[in-house]
């Protein structure tokens, strides 16, 4: 710098100096206006003033200073309380929520207890009401035992008659008509395909004389026949219904039973009509025989009655079977043989089996008179007293003798009075 502008730097620096001093002095001076109390004991000039304003400015700092170590201290209290706070918070509100989970189950069991209650109340009501309802049909009961008892008192003397629902078909022969015709022709189905079976088992059947043959397939179709009472048996013996009335009660099975017969005695009767106008013979034992045994099951049908006497004359046909092995054997001679024999003794025992049987059917007719005489039709009636009249005293007993000679001499018996009786050499026992 030049000389002269030198003392000019530094009266602008001086002046600058003044003006920062006067400013500091200024505003000292209002610190000290505003603030009275920080130079309470100070009455010196400036500097000491300024000293005792950097003292104060150091010691707030320091308060300051202390001021802020206490409030981080109190911040980590606080923090930890806060914590300590969110803690027991999250506890209450799970204690909490456990008691409202408790609180709503015990109002759910007290809300159904509550309805069992009613329902239980509403039961005991119903109870109660039905208690009354049976009292009172108690008391009327009682009553009206008291009054039957009363009037059982006074008819104590006198015998009543409690009816018995005894069953009886509604069918009639009209509507059986078809099942009859049927029958008679399965049987005459049966006939000749029996004889066609018989010629193709046994070629030896094919050398008999043709009546011999002819009466070769009658003797088997009633043998099949005599099977059949063990149909009898059931419908005598074991279906308790036909045993409540033995003259009115009928059923659906003894419908069947009767219409299926009827259907064969036709068939037979008929055939052997044939058979006699073809060959020339006849035999009276055995066309009587089943005359009586036709009238009889057609009446049961016709009238709707006797089911039962039916069934039980039909059992006597048992023989029939073994009167048909009886006479093939011989036909084929076979008759010395065990078989024929046993045949011919099991026969002879079935005969006197007619014969008890034949017993029993008098014993019912004894015991059912009285409702025989008031419900069976006349014709029934007549045309079982004379048949059974006729096969127990005449018929079984002829056919046992002769079956039993029949044993100890096997020959067939029309054979040997072929002189007396033409050429009929048929065995037609039933």
């Amino acid at each position: 710098l030049t000389d002269n502008q030198h003392p000019d730097k530094l009266l602008q620096i001086n002046n600058k100096l003044k003006h920062a001093l006067q400013t500091i002095k200024e505003k000292i001076h209002q610190i000290i206006v505003e603030q009275p109390d920080l130079f309470r004991d100070y009455t010196g000039n400036t500097i000491e003033r300024l000293d005792r304003l950097i003292s104060t400015i150091r010691q707030q700092k320091e308060q300051i200073d202390l001021l802020k170590t206490k409030n981080d201290d109190s911040q980590y209290e606080i923090n930890e309380l806060q914590s300590s706070l969110e803690a027991y918070r999250y506890q209450w509100d799970n204690e909490n929520s456990t008691e409202v989970v408790f609180l709503e189950d015990y109002r759910k069991q007290l809300d159904q207890s509550e309805q069992n209650c009613l329902t239980k109340d509403q039961e005991k009501h119903l109870l109660e009401k039905r208690l009354q309802e049976i009292e009172f049909e108690l008391k009327k009961t009682s009553e009206d035992q008291l009054s039957t008892m009363t009037k059982f008192n006074q008819f104590d003397n006198v015998n009543v008659n409690i009816p018995i629902k005894i069953p009886h078909s509604t069918q009639s022969l009209r509507d059986n008509t078809f099942r009859v015709a049927l029958s008679y022709a399965s049987w005459l189905t049966m006939f000749f395909l029996l004889g066609w079976i018989s010629k193709l088992l046994v070629p030896k059947i094919r050398t008999l004389k043709p009546k011999e043959q002819m009466f070769w397939k009658l003797a088997m179709a009633r043998a099949v026949c005599g099977i059949l009472t063990l149909w009898a048996v059931y419908l005598v013996f074991i279906d308790e219904r036909l045993a409540l009335d033995h003259v009115i009660v009928t059923t659906d099975e003894s419908w069947t039973f009767i219409t299926f017969l009827l259907g064969f005695f036709i068939f037979e009767e008929l055939t052997l009509i044939y058979f006699d106008l073809k060959f020339r013979t006849f035999s009276k034992e055995l066309h009587l025989h089943h005359f009586f045994a036709f009238n009889g099951f057609f009446i049961a049908a016709y009238y709707n009655c006797g089911h039962y006497y039916a069934a039980k004359a039909f059992m006597l046909e048992a023989s029939t079977p073994f009167s048909c092995v009886c006479w093939c054997l011989l036909k084929l001679k076979l008759e010395n043989t065990n078989v024929w024999k046993i045949n011919q003794w099991i026969l002879i025992n079935v005969f006197h089996i007619r014969s008890f049987l034949e017993f029993l059917w008098w014993y019912d007719i004894y015991r059912d008179w009285d409702n025989i005489k008031q419900n069976l039709p006349l014709p029934f009636l007549i045309n079982m007293l004379v048949g059974l009249t006729i096969v127990s005293l005449w018929l079984t007993p002829y056919w046992t003798y002769k079956k039993t000679v029949q044993y100890f001499h096997p020959v067939d018996w029309n054979a040997g009075n072929s002189k007396d009786k033409g050429d009929d050499d048929i065995d037609k026992t039933s």
